[in-house]
């Protein structure tokens, strides 16, 4: 799991059977380089998190992933309810996902709406190469296509000098694809990320980045 903050530093889960470490990454660099990363601890229950993602009001979220990382049973869409960057990683549970979910989400964007605009209510979510608009609040979704395999991520208008909104796709390659937002269809490998050091797979990760200006649409904390 991977998500961008609103001051650019990162959060990051590694996901094992035996839990979930969540880390922090305050200067995440601009080229291929080691990195020094502040663990912030392991959620509460022996939870196994696949995906991260942070709304318009920049509040994070949590994709559990339930019994398995293979189905659906036991998935939750969770939020961090403390100063997890102090290492309070106590979250609640904003949405069941074990009965209406279609997939077995292995990564979260926010999505892109009729005008253009970023949205994080409904998004986009890909489960193993599958990318489908997604409803977070509800938990359902329509299969868009292929494309990708775990990394998924939208970029807003305003980050762009032709104001257009674009979605990308991150293979387990470390391979870059923009997407377009109805067919699905891909451009071009954009850029190939590094292959990392040691066992290390380069595309094994969820995508991140900024988010432009947006009003949420996910419940208000509790």
């Amino acid at each position: 799991g991977l998500t961008m903050l609103e001051d650019g530093s990162l959060v990051g889960s590694r996901e094992s059977a035996n839990g979930t470490q969540i880390y922090h990454i305050p200067e995440p660099p601009t080229v291929a380089s080691d990195i020094e990363v502040t663990i912030l601890g392991m959620v509460p229950d022996n939870l196994r998190i696949e995906a991260l993602y942070t709304d318009c009001q920049g509040l994070v979220y949590l994709m559990d992933t339930g019994v398995d990382v293979g189905s659906a049973e036991g998935n939750r869409l969770l939020r961090f309810t403390g100063d997890f960057l102090a290492g309070d990683l106590n979250y609640e549970v904003i949405t069941d996902l074990q009965m209406a979910s279609v997939a077995d989400i292995d990564d979260m964007g926010p999505g892109i709406d009729e005008m253009g605009e970023i949205t994080d209510g409904n998004g986009f979510a890909i489960d193993s190469g599958q990318v489908y608009d997604f409803d977070y609040n509800t938990g359902t979704g329509t299969l868009l296509g292929p494309g990708g395999t775990w990394g998924i991520h939208a970029l807003g208008g305003p980050l762009f000098d032709d104001q257009v909104a674009r979605l990308y796709l991150l293979d387990s390659s470390a391979r870059l694809y923009e997407a377009d937002q109805v067919t699905l269809s891909l451009s071009g490998v954009l850029i190939t990320g590094p292959d990392p050091d040691g066992d290390a797979q380069p595309g094994w990760s969820g995508l991140a980045g900024p988010l432009t200006e947006c009003m949420t649409t996910l419940p208000d904390p509790q």
